[in-house]
């Protein structure tokens, strides 16, 4: 028999983009888990947000670019970020 000890502390929760509640990059799926709501709410949200302020899809995209993946440690944009800086030469006195 497992026994919970409720002393133990509990993981936090961690924003990631679902890769089985799912339409598109996972967006949704991720921001419902993690707030425990669900996904269609936050679909509805992002629809309103494109076609009464323009907004939506922006922040889709920028939400795909920040929120990794379930299986991923990075994000798109930290890998992004990660290889511009190795890519980035160093300057001549060796200062960045």
């Amino acid at each position: 028999m497992d026994t919970i000890d409720p002393a133990a502390p509990i993981p936090p929760k961690r924003l990631v983009r679902s890769t089985t509640n799912r339409w598109m990059a996972g967006v949704c799926g991720g921001l419902g888990d993690f707030f425990n709501v669900d996904a269609t709410l936050i679909r509805l949200l992002f629809v309103l947000l494109t076609i009464c302020a323009g907004i939506g899809i922006p922040t889709y995209v920028l939400a795909w670019l920040i929120i990794p993946r379930e299986d991923e440690v990075q994000s798109i944009g930290e890998r992004m970020l990660g290889r511009a800086n190795q890519n980035t030469p160093a300057a001549p006195n060796g200062n960045q």
